[in-house]
């Protein structure tokens, strides 16, 4: 009986964690309506965040955030969006946890 509740306590376990990790996956892929025209990368930035509900981090004595961005508005998902946002820079993009992604130096 024991080893009864132990193997389905471990099933259910194993179960949230598939899960989870799912969501962590395709939390970048969710598809957003987004437009920028004129704004700066950081308020584009904080934008997606908000469409999102993801948490966008970097370092703004690498990337210069100040620089202005405009991109037509559309149904987009957040990385392709992303993408869009840091092209023509030196950086790129990972998402590091469910909910966080960090933008970093192209390798």
């Amino acid at each position: 009986m024991k080893k009864l509740w132990l193997l389905t306590i471990l099933v259910l376990l194993q179960f949230s964690f598939s899960i989870f990790k799912a969501q962590a996956q395709t939390n970048i892929d969710r598809t957003i309506f987004f437009e920028a025209q004129g704004i700066t990368l950081k308020d584009a930035f904080l934008q997606v965040e908000k469409l999102s509900g993801l948490s966008i981090n970097y370092s703004n004595t690498q990337l210069n955030d100040q620089r202005i961005v405009r991109i037509n508005k559309a149904n987009r998902s957040v990385k392709e969006t992303l993408n869009v946002l840091l092209n023509g820079t030196s950086f790129t993009f990972k998402q590091s946890s469910a909910s966080n992604i960090l933008i970093i130096p192209k390798p």
